[in-house]
C-alpha cells in the first residue's frame, strides 16, 4: 500500500510556497487550520477539512467551501486548549489511522515567534513519535529524526543542514554523506556543534541511538 500524504495549511506568512509544493507528492487529504484557508485559496486548493476557531479565516470563503460539502470543524476560541495548527495536525493523524504516511505542514513557520516555536515543538508531541511530520517554508524544511533507525536526507549536494538536540543530548550519532561526518558521537543539548553542516552527496543519511534530534534542512535551489 502506498504511503499516505496529508497537507496541513496554517496561517503564518510563507516564503516561496510553490517551490516547496513542487518537491512534494500530491496530497491524499488537505486540511486548513483557520487562516490557512487563504493559503489554500492562493494555491487553488479546496480542502477536505477546515478546522479551528476561524477568527482569521475569510467567512465568505468558508461559507463557499461549506456549501460545496467541505467539512468544517468550528471550535470556541475560549474553550479549546490547542492551537488551530495543533488541532489540524491531530486531525491529520486520525486520517493516517496508523498507516505509514507523511504530514506536510505549510505556514507553521514565520510571523509570530510564539506560534513558530509552538509549531516546532509540536514535533515532539507524543502522538507524533511514530509519525513523520515536516514543517515547510519555501526552501526550509524541519523535521524530528527518529532514534534507532537510519534517516535518509532528501537533499542534493550543497544543501545546508543543521542538527539540534531538542530535550536530551543526542547520543551515538553517525552521519554519512555529509561534508562534516560523525561516527557514534554525542551532540550536547544547548550547544551549536550540529549547526551549518552540508550535504556532500544525495545518499546522505543519519542515525542516532537516543535523544530527540531536530533536523533543519535548507534547500539551496528552488
Amino acid at each position: 500500500m502506498p504511503e499516505m500524504c496529508v497537507w496541513v495549511l496554517a496561517g503564518s506568512p510563507v516564503g516561496s510556497v510553490r517551490a516547496a509544493v513542487e518537491r512534494l507528492p500530491k496530497p491524499d487529504k488537505i486540511i486548513t487550520a483557520n487562516g490557512g484557508s487563504a493559503l489554500a485559496a492562493q494555491l487553488g486548493l479546496v480542502p477536505d477539512l477546515v478546522i479551528g476557531d476561524l477568527d482569521s479565516a475569510d467567512p465568505v470563503l468558508i461559507d463557499k467551501w461549506e456549501a460545496c460539502g467541505v467539512e468544517i470543524r468550528r471550535y470556541g476560541h475560549t474553550t479549546k486548549n490547542e492551537t488551530d495548527t495543533e488541532l489540524a495536525v491531530m486531525a491529520a493523524i486520525e486520517w493516517l489511522h496508523g498507516q505509514d504516511g507523511t504530514i506536510y505542514l505549510f505556514g507553521g513557520i514565520g510571523g509570530r515567534l510564539d506560534h513558530t516555536l509552538a509549531n516546532v515543538l509540536l514535533l515532539t508531541h507524543p502522538l507524533l513519535m511514530e509519525v513523520d511530520l515536516r514543517l515547510l517554508d519555501g526552501r526550509e524544511e524541519l523535521f524530528l529524526a527518529k532514534p534507532g533507525r537510519w534517516t535518509h536526507v532528501a537533499a542534493v549536494q550543497g544543501d545546508l543542514i543543521s542538527l539540534l538536540p531538542v530535550g536530551d543530548d543526542v547520543t551515538g550519532i553517525t552521519l554519512e554523506g555529509f561534508v562534516y561526518p560523525l561516527s557514534h558521537e554525542t551532540l550536547l543539548r544547548g550547544r551549536g556543534r550540529g549547526v551549518s553542516n552540508e550535504i556532500a552527496n544525495p545518499d546522505a543519511r543519519l542515525r542516532f541511538d537516543g535523544g530527540q534530534l531536530l533536523v533543519v534542512l535548507s534547500h539551496l535551489a528552488d
